[in-house]
């Protein structure tokens, strides 16, 4: 465990948190690296470069909130950090929650994780 102090607040990082953080963007860099290092731009790229689009006549409903917690723009390294980030997060609650400390579980932990986002992508195509 490391120990770091913020004003008054004294904050502890568990092992099990920085390598499931570290995995995450690892592995997140790796399986994203091509749309992260190419951008390539579709209709919706170029037609609404600086803003969300259409959101509610087109069923994306969620697009505009969305757009609150990462960038309205089509940049795929910022966007792609803030996902990174908060799938760590999601890491991070569920190897707390579980109640886990071995790094092979942490890592199980991590590909379930990948493991729905990639099949929920998936459905929807």
């Amino acid at each position: 465990m490391k120990t770091f102090t913020i004003g008054k607040k004294k904050i502890v990082l568990k092992e099990e948190w920085m390598v499931g953080f570290i995995t995450t963007w690892i592995v997140g860099l790796l399986a994203h690296a091509y749309r992260f290092f190419n951008f390539l731009p579709i209709w919706d790229s170029i037609y609404n470069f600086t803003g969300v689009g259409s959101t509610y006549t087109l069923g994306r409903w969620f697009l505009g909130y969305a757009g609150l917690i990462t960038s309205m723009f089509d940049l795929p390294w910022i966007n792609g950090a803030f996902s990174l980030f908060y799938i760590s997060i999601v890491v991070i609650l569920l190897t707390e929650m579980f109640e886990i400390k071995n790094h092979l579980q942490s890592l199980k932990v991590l590909k379930e994780v990948y493991d729905f986002y990639e099949n929920k992508r998936g459905e929807n195509k």
